[in-house]
């Protein structure tokens, strides 16, 4: 209040911690989160048998056609092989196509961002006739992956889930990591093996009129999530037990 602060946000926490948050004034919020998780396979092909014979025809039909596109998707890990140029190139191509999105991070994000976890730092290359045309730039820590910023230069068909979802999922497999966090969003993450998980936030609001209105909308969304949860867990194409 001291600051003149309109509000403040703790996101991601670690669900004990919410109690106590609530405790001191803040509104709890659930939100889903599509993560993959390393269920001991031996390779992608052990994964895509864990599908129905019909989802799994699907996902190696969208597969193909990048193939046959012409493309060649590979991993690069290290700040060597980084190049913040392009990566911002291709992320603010994408974003252009959608004006009324969100506005681009600067170059100097990027530039910031190798330096801080040079070690860190993954770029899914997708070329075709040696040119990068696309490409997703992911953080890897310990046995986990992080999927963060997508861009292609043009719209090509699966393109997105090759080098977001399948290339790295194939990635993880082969390093023996446990989780990919692929980002937030996207129900489509959902019929390609990737579960829902809840994640916990939580926010106060000093303005009383509107925090009142935000916590009778965050009990709304949070029964309706509790609720839906064990359907969506049934929903990601992967053969009954």
């Amino acid at each position: 209040r001291s600051q003149r602060l309109s509000s403040v946000h703790v996101h991601f926490a670690d669900p004990p911690l919410v109690p106590r948050l609530e405790a001191r004034g803040f509104a709890r919020r659930l939100s889903v989160q599509y993560v993959w998780e390393n269920a001991g396979y031996s390779s992608y092909d052990d994964f895509l048998l864990r599908f129905t014979a019909r989802r799994r025809k699907q996902l190696k039909k969208e597969a193909r056609h990048v193939f046959e596109d012409g493309i060649e998707i590979r991993t690069v890990r290290g700040a060597r092989y980084f190049n913040p140029d392009l990566v911002y190139r291709l992320y603010s191509a994408t974003l252009a196509r959608y004006p009324q999105g969100p506005k681009p991070l600067p170059l100097d994000f990027f530039k910031r961002l190798v330096a801080a976890f040079p070690e860190n730092v993954e770029f899914v290359s997708c070329r075709r006739g040696g040119e990068v045309v696309a490409g997703a730039l992911n953080l890897a820590f310990d046995d986990r992956l992080y999927g963060r910023y997508w861009g292609s230069l043009d719209a090509h068909p699966f393109l997105h889930f090759a080098a977001c979802l399948y290339h790295p999922v194939a990635d993880s497999i082969a390093l023996g990591r446990r989780l990919y966090h692929p980002g937030a969003g996207g129900e489509h993450k959902l019929t390609r093996g990737f579960t829902p998980s809840l994640a916990h936030s939580a926010h106060l609001v000093f303005d009383p009129r509107l925090a009142r209105t935000e916590r009778e909308h965050l009990a709304t969304e949070r029964a309706a999530l509790e609720e839906g949860l064990p359907l969506w867990e049934r929903e990601t194409g992967f053969k009954r037990k």
